[in-house]
C-alpha cells in the first residue's frame, strides 16, 4: 500500500489516490518511507548524496499540506538565493503537479494552496522576515549549513498547531565526525534517519532487485570520487579531511558570509585558471584597502566552457551589475586562453605566480584569524554568477569554498605536494595571494 493511502485521505483506497490528478508518482522506500509516518519533533534525515531526502521530505509538506487546510510551513537554508537551484526546483518539478492548484506569489515568497494551506520560503540571511510566523513543520534544507543558535531559534517556530503535531525535518550529507547536528542525535534531542541509495527509486528497482541504469551510472561517479568526499557522498560517513592543508585556518563560519553591498570604489581583481573538463574557474574580489582585507564576491565555476564563452558570460554580468573593471587580472600561464579573455573583455592579463608552496603560505596568511577574530580574506555566500548542475550531480565541488576540505596533501607527513584535485578555486586563491602579497601588485592591469 502507498505512503499516500496512509497519509492523504483517510480511509481512502489507494487506487482512487493514485488516480488522483493532484499527484505525480511517487513511492518512497526505506527511511524515506518511514519519515512519513514519525512525528518526533525533531527529525534529522542523513546520508550519501542522490538518496532521495531533499525529495521526501517535500513530499511530506505537500502532503501534509492538502490534508490539512489552513496549514503552515517554511521551507529554510542558510540563504534565500541557495533555494532557488535547491529545494525549489525539486518542488515545483518534481513534487507539485499542474493539477495541484498550487501558485508561488514572488511578492511573499510563498506557495498558495486552494485550501489555504502556505508553503513558505527563505533564507536566515534574512532571519527576521521567514521567523516572525508561525508554523506547522519547518524543513531546513543542507542542515549543516547552519549553526546550531540558527536551528535553535528556528525550532522555537514551529508551533502553528493546525497539524496534530509540530516538527522540525532537517536533510544533510554527513559531515565532520564533531559537528554539531551528530552530537544532537547522539544525546536524543534529533531523531536520526539513515538513508541509502536504495531508497531512491530512481536509483534502485526494488520490483527487480537491481540497479537501475541511471543508478549505476550514478554510483559510478560517485565511486570516483576521494578522499572526504568519497566518505561521505559515496560511503555516507561522517568523516574528517584527513591532511586538509587549511585544516587550521578554513572555518566556514567565519570565512563564509553573507551579501553584502560592495564600495564602487573598492578595486577589483579577477583571477582565473583555465579549464574545460576540469571547471573553468573565474574569481571576482574587491579589496577593502583601508583594513587589507580581500571579498571574493562572483564566481564562474563551469565546466565544458571555451574561453571564449566564458568570457561573454563575465562581460554580460559585469554589464548587467554595473561593475567596474578590474585593477588586474591574474590568470593561469595558457597564453591562448590568456589572448582570447583579453580580446573579449577587454582587460590586459598577468600571468599568475604558480609557486604552490609559498603560495599556500599566502593563503593561510590571510584566513588565519587576529586577535579580534577578524581575517584578510571572506567569501560571499552565492556568489555564482551560473550554476553548473553536472558537477552537482557527480557529487564534485560547484564553487571555491566548497574545495576547501577536500583539498588535502599528498602525503600528511611530508607536507610537500598537494593532491591534483578539487584545486582549480584553490589555485586561483593561491594566485590571489600571491599577486596581493608582491611589490609589483599594483602595477598595471587596468582595462585597455
Amino acid at each position: 500500500m502507498s505512503v499516500y493511502a496512509h497519509q492523504f485521505i483517510d480511509e481512502a483506497p489507494p487506487e482512487k489516490i493514485l488516480r488522483d490528478p493532484r499527484y505525480k508518482a511517487y513511492q518512497p522506500y526505506g527511511s524515506c518511507e518511514e519519515l512519513f509516518y514519525i512525528r518526533e519533533p525533531e527529525v534529522l534525515i542523513c546520508g550519501p548524496a542522490g538518496t532521495g531526502k531533499s525529495r521526501s521530505v517535500l513530499e511530506k509538506i505537500h502532503l501534509c499540506a492538502m490534508k490539512y487546510p489552513g496549514s503552515r510551513y517554511l521551507i529554510v537554508r542558510k540563504t534565500r538565493a541557495s533555494l532557488t537551484q535547491s529545494a525549489m526546483v525539486t518542488f515545483e518539478k518534481q513534487v507539485i503537479s499542474e493539477d495541484a492548484g498550487v501558485h508561488f506569489r514572488t511578492a511573499e515568497q510563498e506557495y498558495r494552496y486552494r485550501n489555504g494551506s502556505v508553503v513558505v520560503v527563505g533564507g536566515l540571511d534574512k532571519a527576521s522576515k521567514v521567523l516572525s510566523s508561525e508554523y506547522d513543520i519547518i524543513y531546513v534544507q543542507e542542515a549543516t549549513e547552519v549553526t546550531e543558535d540558527d536551528l535553535e531559534i528556528v525550532t522555537t517556530r514551529a508551533r502553528y498547531g493546525v497539524l496534530p503535531y509540530n516538527q522540525t525535518l532537517l536533510d544533510c550529507n554527513p559531515g565532520p565526525p564533531r559537528h554539531y547536528l551528530r552530537q544532537r542525535c547522539e544525546d536524543k534531542v534529533t531523531l536520526y534517519l539513515q538513508s541509502f541509495h536504495e531508497d531512491n527509486p530512481t536509483l534502485y528497482n526494488h520490483e527487480k532487485q537491481d540497479w537501475t541504469v541511471r543508478g549505476t551510472a550514478y554510483l559510478a561517479k560517485l565511486a570516483n570520487l576521494t578522499g572526504v568526499r568519497r566518505k561521505r557522498l559515496f560511503l555516507g560517513e561522517w568523516a574528517a579531511a584527513e591532511g586538509m592543508i587549511y585544516e587550521e585556518e578554513w572555518n566556514p563560519e567565519i570565512h563564509l558570509i553573507n551579501k553584502f553591498h560592495i564600495p564602487y570604489d573598492w578595486p577589483r581583481y579577477w583571477i582565473v585558471d583555465f579549464g574545460f573538463k576540469d571547471p573553468f574557474v573565474w574569481q571576482a574580489w574587491a579589496h577593502d584597502e583601508e583594513a587589507d582585507v580581500y571579498y571574493r564576491f562572483a564566481e564562474l565555476y563551469y565546466t565544458g566552457l571555451l574561453v571564449e564563452d566564458a568570457a561573454r558570460m563575465i562581460a554580460r554580468w559585469r554589464k548587467l551589475e554595473n561593475e567596474r573593471y578590474p585593477a588586474a587580472l591574474i590568470c593561469d600561464w595558457d597564453a591562448e586562453g590568456r589572448a582570447t579573455l583579453e580580446r573579449h573583455l577587454s582587460v590586459d592579463s598577468e600571468p599568475a605566480s604558480k609557486a604552490i608552496l609559498s603560495g599556500i603560505e599566502n593563503v593561510k596568511t590571510r584566513l588565519r584569524l587576529d586577535d579580534n577574530k577578524k581575517t584578510q580574506m571572506y567569501f560571499v555566500r552565492d556568489s555564482l554568477i551560473d550554476f553548473d548542475p553536472e558537477l552537482k550531480d557527480a557529487g564534485l565541488p560547484t564553487c571555491t569554498e566548497e574545495e576547501f576540505e577536500s583539498y588535502e596533501w599528498d602525503d600528511n607527513r611530508k607536507k610537500d605536494t598537494p593532491i591534483d584535485k578539487y584545486n582549480h578555486g584553490m589555485d586561483c586563491v593561491r594566485y590571489l595571494c600571491t599577486y596581493a602579497g608582491s611589490d609589483e601588485s599594483w602595477s598595471s592591469g587596468m582595462a585597455r
